[in-house]
């Protein structure tokens, strides 16, 4: 499985998860649970205010949600191949 493909089933596996409205994309609520837990899987504690700050810096359309294409391209951007 190419890179691009395994990054795609990561974001899909994420959504699984944390998209618990089933609305394909990921509200600040969701997104807070997501950021957080990423976080503590890297023995880190986020910062309440933190959050929103990160979802803006994401949310490339300015909807104030994040959607499996805006995560993608910002994990590709962080992580290239």
């Amino acid at each position: 499985m190419a890179y691009e493909e395994k990054l795609r089933q990561a974001v899909e596996d994420i959504f699984i998860i944390y998209d618990t409205d089933d609305s394909k994309t990921l509200e600040l609520d969701e997104a807070k649970n997501f950021f957080t837990d990423l976080f503590d899987q890297m023995g880190e504690k986020i910062p309440d205010n933190a959050h929103e700050i990160i979802l803006n810096s994401i949310d490339r359309n300015g909807d104030g949600k994040l959607s499996k294409e805006e995560l993608f391209y910002i994990l590709k951007e962080a992580c290239p191949e």
